[in-house]
């Protein structure tokens, strides 16, 4: 399950002492599936995915200001993701499939940023489909494990 909600995050910029408010919506998401703790230990040796997850940790609590400023550098570390070297377990098609999507997305976000007429609700929307893409790829690779692990208990 995806949330989103917005709050006000207010920062406050000094210029020729003058003090001036300025309010940013602040995106709100939630990454509905995490690694498992078993897939997790596996992963640790995949260096683009651990580069990969801390910043998409980021997009649940960000401005939509910094998510297209930061959408370059994760279009850049999802697409050398997909094009790494996978762990054996995970080398299938479905895993494969998922990263591609989640890299459009990522690709879509950083598009966005040229796109002088893009309203922020546009913005929030793909963010929003980028988590789930994330989510998505996070659960086939827990379902993945899961097998093997049952595989291995009853052979």
């Amino acid at each position: 399950m995806l949330l989103f909600s917005c709050k006000k995050k207010e920062e406050t910029v000094v210029t020729n002492d003058e003090v001036e408010v300025i309010e940013q919506d602040l995106i709100v998401s939630n990454i509905g599936v995490q690694l498992s703790k078993d897939a997790a230990k596996e992963l640790e040796s995949w260096g683009e995915y651990q580069m990969v997850q801390p910043i998409l940790d980021s997009y649940t609590s960000i401005t939509k200001g910094r998510a297209l400023e930061n959408a370059k550098n994760l279009s850049d570390l999802v697409e050398g993701m997909k094009d790494s070297e996978y762990p054996e377990i995970i080398k299938r098609d479905d895993v494969i499939i998922r990263i591609s999507v989640l890299l459009n997305h990522a690709l879509r976000l950083h598009d966005m940023r040229t796109i002088s007429s893009i309203s922020d609700e546009e913005v929030e929307t793909e963010i929003g489909k980028l988590l789930a893409a994330y989510s998505s790829l996070n659960d086939k690779i827990n379902a993945v494990f899961q097998i093997e692990q049952y595989e291995r208990k009853y052979q």
